[in-house]
This record gives structure tokens, sequence and C-alpha cells, in this order.
């Protein structure tokens, strides 16, 4: 759904692996926030072309982009937004409480902590 400004932001991962996806994601979503990454959906800017909407690329930071032309009618934002979550593909965290700036190593369970 769009802001008050009628934009979203949202970041261009074409090209990353699921590691960079995830940190950007935690870095530069989550962390400033303060909030935990529970996921994230990939939707082609071919979608977004399709319900009448647009992506433009700022790269402040860097891969940032806005989806524009959104509506001004909130149903009719509600329905776009929908047909996007049609055709999204969402990745599920398995850890959404880990919100550190490195790869998700931790939390190791109990048994793999052993000491000699």
């Amino acid at each position: 759904m769009p802001d008050p400004r009628k934009t979203t932001s949202v970041y261009r991962i074409r090209g990353l692996s699921a590691d960079a996806i995830w940190w950007l994601g935690r870095k530069r979503v989550a962390a400033p926030q303060r909030k935990p990454l529970y996921a994230y959906a990939g939707v082609q800017p071919a979608d977004l072309t399709r319900v009448g909407l647009a992506l433009t690329c700022d790269d402040r930071p860097r891969r940032h982009a806005e989806i524009v032309n959104w509506p001004d009618e909130k149903p009719r934002q509600k329905i776009l937004a929908l047909q996007l979550a049609g055709v999204a593909v969402l990745h599920a965290n398995k850890h959404p409480h880990f919100t550190s700036s490195r790869p998700a190593l931790w939390p190791w369970p109990r048994a793999d902590r052993r000491t000699r």
C-alpha cells in the first residue's frame, strides 16, 4: 500500500543472492525501524506496469526505488495491492528476530554448543 505521498518504498533485488537480500532487508528496513524482518515479497517490474503502476529508481540508498502512480482512491489502491500480492513470490525469514547486520549464524541449537 502507498504512503501518504502515494509511493511505496522498495529495493531492487535482481541479481542478488538470498543472503544479500536478507542483509539488505535487515540493514535498510528492519534495523532503522527497530523491528524484525519476517519476510519479503518479490514482484517483477512488468507486474507493476501491468496494473498501471511504475517504478522510479533513485538509488538513495543504493538499490532503492519507489512504486508510483497509485490512484487517489483507497479502494482502488487496495485492489492494485491485492493484484500485486497475487503475483508476488513470498520468502519467509526462518529467524525473524535476528536483526544483526551479519548473516544469520545464530541461534544454534544447544546440542551444537559442545565444549571439551
